[in-house]
């Protein structure tokens, strides 16, 4: 555009936008070479499934002929005609991440939902085997969670207070160590910064 270069957009100009599926035009096309006598509208939402029927109508198909389906039902076609079949076939949304197929969950979901918008907190705590103690101050390392300028101070002060809070502990063990540190956090950061970053404690038992 800066070297004089007339730039045309498909988005702002109806005349150069190309879909990637048929036209009304096109499927009334098919629709009059092939004049199936059954008709299952699939794709786009509901709405399109319904404009879908609605051209058949033009070429005289009777609407029982017409099957608008919902993801695992059945359709039994035989010498009588096409109905509808009472039994249904098992469906759901399946998952691609990279290789695996179907194998991310909904609690992996909800993790990756949670570090993409609030941010993740991973604090170091060293306990000592023979005294059940806290023997060092806890670590915090954060990762898109607060700007620099803020992040130093308040993880200053949460690491001061958790160690507070874990000093009072009796018995302290990696379970304890873990389950305080994750309450007195997400109490700490909601309370301080109305945020919830997912907490990952890791407890050095030395």
């Amino acid at each position: 555009i800066e070297l004089g270069v007339d730039v045309h957009y498909y988005d702002t100009q109806d005349d150069l936008h190309v879909s990637g599926h048929g036209s009304q035009e096109d499927i009334k096309t098919l629709f009059g070479i092939v004049r199936p006598k059954y008709f299952i509208p699939i794709g786009g939402t509901i709405r399109h499934m319904r404009a879908y029927k609605s051209i058949t109508h033009d070429f005289g198909s009777p609407r029982d002929n017409v099957f608008e389906l919902k993801d695992g039902e059945v359709l039994g076609i035989d010498s009588k005609g096409a109905r509808l079949l009472p039994e249904k076939v098992p469906s759901k949304s399946v998952m691609v991440d990279g290789l695996g197929v179907g194998d991310v969950g909904n609690i992996v979901l909800r993790d990756r939902n949670v570090l993409a918008n609030e941010g993740v907190v991973i604090v170091v705590i060293g306990v000592a085997k023979d005294t059940k103690k806290l023997n060092t101050t806890p670590d915090i390392i954060s990762r898109g969670f607060v700007f620099k300028g803020a992040k130093e101070s308040l993880l200053r002060d949460a690491s001061f207070g958790l160690k507070k809070e874990l000093e009072r502990m009796k018995d302290l063990d990696a379970k304890l160590a873990r389950n305080v540190t994750i309450d007195f956090l997400e109490k700490f950061f909601h309370k301080k910064i109305a945020r919830h970053p997912m907490i990952l404690p890791v407890v050095v038992e030395v």
